[in-house]
């Protein structure tokens, strides 16, 4: 996974990586995924499945500091845009 990671152009691309390779989650639920979903002390991330089912996807402490600094740069990001 750190290969993959190091390759990504940007903080987007790599904390996708580092989640699609530590946690399990499909694309979509990633791009689904709320800021709120994210419970940082269990460093779990709540996923809504088919028929409103809920699970918990893990991350590893790496992915939980790529996750952080995209969260913390997101209102930068569309500040910009804006």
């Amino acid at each position: 996974m750190e290969y993959l990671v190091a390759q990504a152009d940007n903080l987007r691309d790599k904390t996708i990586i580092a989640l699609l390779s530590d946690s399990g989650m499909r694309l979509r639920e990633i791009d689904n995924m709320k800021v709120s979903d994210i419970d940082w002390e269990s460093m779990t991330i709540a996923i809504w499945g088919e028929g409103s089912k809920q699970r918990r996807a893990p991350f590893t402490a790496k992915s939980g500091d790529l996750l952080m600094h995209f969260v913390e740069v997101l209102p930068l990001i569309f500040t910009a845009l804006a």
